[in-house]
Parts: structure tokens; C-alpha cells; sequence
């Protein structure tokens, strides 16, 4: 996450951490409070020896979204192969189209003519495993998701405190 040059994954690692570390001053557990403040200094020094490479990318990423909106360009590129995503879906809605079948329908000369020919993939998790193996597969990795959550939670539930492998297992 802190090499990550998405917004969302950054704005996320941030949202985290101060919500962690919030709850661990409310519940008053100098213990979790000493360990948020470690990986806090981690990060931080994490980020001062990128910044000159990453910090560069990672500001211009926000910059570009505040200036632009919307009307940036891989906002607006994400938007487009969404629309052409949904609308392969319906031909192909069980089974899916197969794995990596984007780029065989999808050619970017229909929006912007410079990048004919280009390959592109559905950054989207769902609407990718939606289009590439259809509603049976999307309907198996959410029981999948679900098996995992009822297993840790169970666990959760029979041991008085969780463990870290637990609970990284959960986070992941």
C-alpha cells in the first residue's frame, strides 16, 4: 500500500491507521497505542526515502484528480472500459467471456484513436470476474469471501483475544 500509486489505497492506508489508532486511545491500550505510533514512524520513514521518486508520482496523482476531476484521464478511461464491460456482460452472463477476454472485444480507436491497438484490462475485481467468468464465477468467489469470514469469526468467537495471524489473515 505504501508503494501503491492509487489514490484509493493510499487515501485508505491513512483512514486505517487514524481509525486504528483512535480506537486504541479510546480503549486506552498504551500497548496497541505504542505499536500505530511504530508503524506510523515506519511509514513515515518509508515515505521520506521515496519521496523523491514516489513522492513526485504520488502528488502529481493527487493533483491531477483535484485539478481535472472527473475529466482526468484515467478517471474518464476507467469510466470508458466499465461501460464497455457492462455492456459485454448480458451476451456471455453465466459462464463469462473467459479469462483476459477484454482486450479481445475492446479496442480503444472506438474513444481515442492514438491508442489503437493498446491493451487494457477491467481494474474493477468484480465487473472483471463478472465479464471473465460470468455470474457462476462471481457467485464462487463470494462464497469463498464468505467461508473465509465465517471461519474467522468463529475463531474470533472462541478465543478470548484473536491472533495476529488471525487477524492479518482477515485483513487480507
Amino acid at each position: 500500500m505504501i508503494v501503491s500509486f492509487s489514490r484509493a489505497a493510499l487515501a485508505a492506508l491513512v483512514i486505517a491507521i487514524g481509525y486504528l489508532y483512535w480506537k486504541s486511545i479510546r480503549r486506552r491500550q498504551a500497548k496497541d497505542v505504542k505499536k500505530l505510533l511504530a508503524i506510523a514512524a515506519i511509514l513515515v520513514v518509508v515515505l521520506i526515502l521515496f519521496s523523491g521518486t514516489v513522492g513526485r508520482i504520488i502528488t502529481q496523482r493527487f493533483t491531477n484528480l483535484f485539478e481535472q476531476g472527473l475529466a482526468e484521464e484515467t478517471t474518464i478511461s476507467r469510466f470508458i472500459i466499465a461501460q464497455e464491460a457492462l455492456q459485454d456482460i448480458p451476451g456471455h452472463f453465466l459462464l463469462g467471456r473467459g479469462t483476459a477476454s477484454f482486450n479481445i472485444t475492446f479496442d480503444w480507436a472506438k474513444y481515442v484513436s492514438s491508442w489503437a491497438g493498446e491493451k487494457t484490462w477491467i481494474g474493477n475485481a468484480p465487473l472483471r470476474i463478472m465479464h471473465d467468468t460470468g455470474a457462476i464465477g462471481l457467485a464462487t468467489i463470494l462464497c469463498f469471501f464468505v467461508t473465509i469470514a465465517k471461519k474467522v469469526r468463529y475463531v474470533w468467537k472462541k478465543a478470548k483475544t484473536p491472533s495476529a495471524i488471525v487477524v492479518g489473515l482477515w485483513a487480507a
